[in-house]
């Protein structure tokens, strides 16, 4: 199973909260999916600063996604006006051994 978490911190308070997904399966299978669907309409939604002329948030977040996909693992520090976003991802067994 494939582990995505998402870590917000607020840039004045410093308070961090996080959220945490479990993706069962592999692209193509219905409960995998719906999940897929979920965080890509959530990281879609981040408040993060970027160069929208280039695309490249669009471009940004279909790279975090295809490494979802893909099972990979990745980190990734994003900065917004008020809130700084870390997104990782990586298999469970990673997460188990602390890898």
């Amino acid at each position: 199973m494939y582990i995505v978490r998402l870590q917000i911190t607020d840039k004045k308070t410093k308070k961090t909260d996080e959220s945490v997904w479990s993706i069962p399966g592999s692209p193509g299978m219905d409960e995998y999916e719906r999940k897929a669907e979920e965080l890509s309409d959530t990281f879609y939604d981040l408040d993060i600063l970027y160069d929208d002329t280039e695309g490249e948030g669009d471009m940004l977040m279909d790279d975090i996604m295809i490494h979802i996909a893909e099972g990979e693992t990745f980190d990734e520090t994003l900065k917004g006006r008020k809130k700084i976003y870390r997104i990782s991802g990586k298999e469970e067994a990673q997460e188990e051994n602390g890898q």
